[in-house]
């Protein structure tokens, strides 16, 4: 429960910044503002709780999408090694109109927004943003 309290209003913020600004001047706001979590806190725990913060702001009526959680993920993980947003997208199948799209963050390499191998199939071009930003 403690672990929601601390992503909780970083994930809120998430939420209301992808809806209103770009990613990266969300990203921005979010890295000046949001104090990451000590390295010391594995990965997985930060994205339990900003999932289930997530499902709390969706019911609040704030985004609760994969960029917006991916968002609060990086900047609560921005004092860890090689951290990268990063933000996929492919055609769709089912129609040759739209488009799909998936943002996850690594850390060293490892996604910690999906479960293992799920971001690597959602993307055919993906962009990649990488922290921590050196005027932090």
């Amino acid at each position: 429960m403690i672990d929601a309290v601390h992503a909780f209003r970083p994930t809120l913020t998430a939420g209301r910044l992808a809806e209103r600004m770009s990613v990266d001047q969300a990203l921005h706001q979010l890295l000046c503002t949001a104090r990451p979590w000590p390295v010391a806190v594995p990965g997985l725990r930060i994205t339990r709780a900003v999932h289930r913060c997530g499902r709390l702001a969706a019911q609040l009526g704030i985004l609760n999408s994969c960029l917006s959680r991916s968002l609060a993920i990086a900047a609560l993980t921005a004092n860890r090694k090689r951290v990268q947003l990063f933000i996929g997208f492919r055609a769709d199948a089912a129609s040759a109109r739209s488009i799909l799209g998936h943002a996850w963050v690594t850390v060293d390499g490892r996604n910690l927004s999906d479960p293992p191998g799920s971001a690597v199939n959602t993307s055919i071009y993906a962009i990649s943003r990488s922290f921590p930003i050196s005027s932090r």
